[in-house]
């Protein structure tokens, strides 16, 4: 029990470190792959640390030298044997008695419950309809939310056939491809059998963000539109039952998905990641078991120094722990006659009665008289013999074929030759005052696995009893159930402090951020309701839109070709000309973003107009019309008035973003007759910035109010953000507005073919 307590208490310590690391390290970054990784190698490696051991064999010969002084004091405190049947045991249940049933119980609780999960999905698989096939199977469901388990999707029958099922569908597939499932049921299973630990917890909901934030970025990638993607979250935000089982489609928190959605990665954020090598060389070598390069004092030694001779004498007799029995185990006084025979010196640190100094007594010493027949306490073989005029003198060493080996100093004569097989009980020497010695006694010492034992517990058939017979001071070894609660006690301590000082941390490092979210939760609450709101009300206008749309199609259709017509310039040599509106955003009293050194959006985007226009000013095939020349203000109306006999419409503006880095982002207006057209064009844009290197993104909008009502195909580009003090620089230069110019007319003429 005690070992089992003390690994579980290094398991938790480990995944108590390791879980720091992430949350004050690695958890902003966006690499989410990496993290996901991480998080699954240090669960594991906690569980497998405290196994690793470092084996060193060490030399018989080593086992003893002069160094180790052996000695009977004259006047001492002595322990009288008693036979161990006169000894009466009382049977007290306690705690940890009955805590493996409590444990047990809660534990099949737990995985009883993920099993009834597993059955509750099944049927729920056998009711809902299988709709196809492919490298996943997707079923329509009655559920509210869409989730997925291993390679079974499940999506609302509401969300089929609307412009939510491709995107939440991806989302889906990504938790499949990922074998997200996986991890789930690996954390649940944890979390069943270590119930009790705090880090199991947190190791599952860390895992579950990184599933939807792996996800997010997925979708994001394929479908390009962000912002669409938001609206949906927010469509799909309802409460429900939680499964540990299972990948539901919006399971963590909106505004942290929201958050990392729009978080760019770093180059520079993958050093992070080789930190984690140093921290679990030092976690393996701070925890890992470590064996002796040569016998050592265990703590349990220094723990006999508690009991004072005082309160020593106030016990009457020494109750032994239970040591495991059997023929090659020690476990009986290793003297034959015991009537003249009492224990004069007892395992632990003493002082040195010669040198007076403080030196560890790694056995136990019986003061005999001389000759007296040494015995075998377990059955063995004779390893060596020894013969010597100081330390241990004469020394024996018994091997009995397993953990155990004695030893016996002192002795007066040998019974026996090396290699001698011997029986529990048969007389192997003499007991003498050969070696390093005061008065006649045998030196008797048990090691358990090359480590040096107390002696005391491995004598069964005697228990001791303290009688003082002089004034000099002896401490006792402590009994083995004091050792385990001791151990056990330093363990709480130790995870108490690392508890403590993971909550420390926690809270330094998002003292700042929870101030933070705290004022801006509100402020998200009510954006969301208000976007909501204009969502169903651009819903119900859009409706209507498309009833009126379809009742005038032929109108529509007839007034298209008469515009397309009229759209076409006949210059004085006859040919016809692609006439493109160049919008260049705000102007007047309305001078738009400001960028830090300066310099208005307005100004900039006059500036980038007139620029498109003279690289296309010897253009046959193409005419650009500015819909202002100087800083004046145009209302909506008339810079919509300006697409009449326009084959295309292009608004430049510029802005300042949250986010790290920055991006180019043309967008159309999503629901009239131009557009599939203003789709294409956006496209054009987006490729020709992305072949230059920068990132360019196409999203659509119900909002704008010039893309809505353009009489031609309408684009708004944003050709870049202030906020990026290396882009600010770049816009405001001749060359950088000459690069967005010609990358804008590099577009139109993809257009106008």
């Amino acid at each position: 029990m005690n070992e089992v307590l003390i690994y579980v208490a290094k398991v938790i310590v480990i995944q108590a470190i390791f879980f720091a690391f992430y949350r004050l390290v690695l958890r902003k970054t966006a690499r989410h792959m990496y993290n996901r990784v991480f998080l699954l190698v240090s669960l594991l490696s906690s569980f497998l640390i405290p196994f690793m051991k470092a084996p060193v064999n060490v030399p018989v010969e080593d086992w003893h030298s002069d160094e180790v002084f052996l000695w009977v004091q004259e006047s001492v405190n002595t322990f009288e044997l008693i036979p161990a049947a006169t000894v009466t045991e009382e049977v007290n249940v306690s705690f940890w008695d009955i805590s493996p049933w409590i444990y047990g119980a809660i534990a099949l609780f737990l995985i009883g419950r993920s099993f009834m999960y597993l059955i509750l999905l099944q049927k729920l698989k056998k009711h809902s309809e299988y709709v196809k096939k492919q490298w996943f199977k997707l079923f329509k469901t009655t559920q509210p939310r869409p989730f997925s388990f291993f390679s079974n999707v499940f999506i609302p029958g509401k969300l089929f056939g609307g412009r939510a099922f491709d995107q939440v569908l991806a989302h889906e597939c990504v938790h499949v491809k990922q074998r997200h499932s996986i991890d789930r049921l690996l954390l649940d299973f944890l979390v069943s059998l270590f119930w009790f630990n705090p880090f199991i917890y947190w190791y599952r909901n860390a895992l579950i963000e990184i599933h939807e934030y792996q996800a997010d970025e997925a979708v994001i990638q394929k479908f390009r539109d962000p912002i669409g993607y938001q609206e949906i979250l927010f469509d799909q935000l309802q409460n429900a039952s939680y499964s540990g089982l299972v990948s539901h489609f919006n399971f963590s928190l909106i505004k942290k998905r929201i958050v990392m959605m729009n978080k760019q990665k770093t180059k520079y954020s993958s050093w992070k990641y080789a930190l984690g090598l140093p921290l679990l060389a030092t976690v393996i070598f701070a925890f890992s078991t470590k064996e002796a390069i040569k016998p050592i004092e265990k703590v349990g030694n220094e723990l006999g120094q508690m009991m004072k001779p005082d309160a020593l004498l106030d016990l009457p007799i020494f109750n032994v722990p239970e040591v495991d029995q059997d023929a090659y185990t020690p476990s009986i006084l290793p003297l034959k006659q015991t009537d003249k025979v009492k224990m004069t010196s007892g395992f632990g640190k003493r002082m040195h009665p010669i040198h007076k100094v403080e030196k560890m007594h790694k056995g136990m010493d019986f003061s005999c008289p001389m000759g007296t027949e040494v015995i075998a306490p377990a059955d063995g073989v004779v390893k060596k013999q020894e013969a010597k005029t100081d330390g241990y003198g004469n020394l024996m060493i018994l091997d009995h074929g397993g953990a155990y080996q004695t030893r016996y100093g002192q002795l007066s004569e040998f019974k026996l030759k090396e290699g001698d097989r011997v029986k529990k009980g048969d007389v192997i020497a003499l007991s003498g005052n050969s070696g390093t010695s005061t008065a006649p006694h045998l030196h008797y010492e048990v090691l358990k696995d090359g480590e040096h034992v107390n002696p005391m517990f491995y004598i069964k058939d005697f228990n001791f009893k303290a009688s003082s017979t002089g004034a000099s001071v002896y401490e006792a070894s402590e009994s083995e159930e004091l050792l385990a609660e001791r151990e056990m006690m330093q363990a709480e301590r130790e995870l108490r402090l690392a508890e403590m000082e993971m909550q420390r941390a926690e809270k330094e490092a998002y003292k700042t951020e929870m101030l933070q979210e705290k004022a801006e939760m509100l402020k998200e609450k009510e954006l969301a309701a208000m976007h909501k709101a204009n969502l169903l009300a651009e819903k119900e206008k859009l409706k209507k839109e498309k009833e009126k749309f379809k009742a005038e199609k032929e109108k529509a259709a007839k007034e298209k070709n008469k515009q397309e017509k009229k759209s076409k310039i006949k210059r004085k040599n006859g040919s016809q000309a692609f006439r493109v509106i160049i919008d260049p955003g705000h102007g007047g009293k309305d001078a738009g973003a400001t960028s830090p050194s300066g310099v208005s959006e307005a100004a900039l985007s006059l500036a980038i107009g007139k620029r498109v226009r003279d690289l296309l000013n010897n253009n046959r095939q193409v005419e650009v019309i500015l819909t202002r020349e100087s800083d004046e203000f145009l209302s909506l109306e008339s810079r919509v008035e300006r697409t009449e006999n326009a084959d295309l419409y292009i608004s430049l503006h510029t802005d300042n973003y949250a986010g790290e880095g920055s991006f180019i982002m043309s967008t159309f207006f999503e629901g009239n007759e131009f557009t599939e057209r203003s789709n294409e064009i956006a496209n054009f844009l987006a490729s020709e910035f992305e072949s230059c290197g920068k990132e360019a993104k196409v999203a659509y909008s119900y909002e704008h109010y010039v893309l809505k009502n353009a009489k031609c195909p309408a684009v708004l580009l944003h050709y870049g953000f202030f906020s990026d003090p290396s882009e600010d620089e770049h816009l405001s230069s001749e060359d950088g507005q000459l690069e967005v110019a010609q990358q804008v007319v590099d577009a139109i003429k993809l257009a106008a073919i």
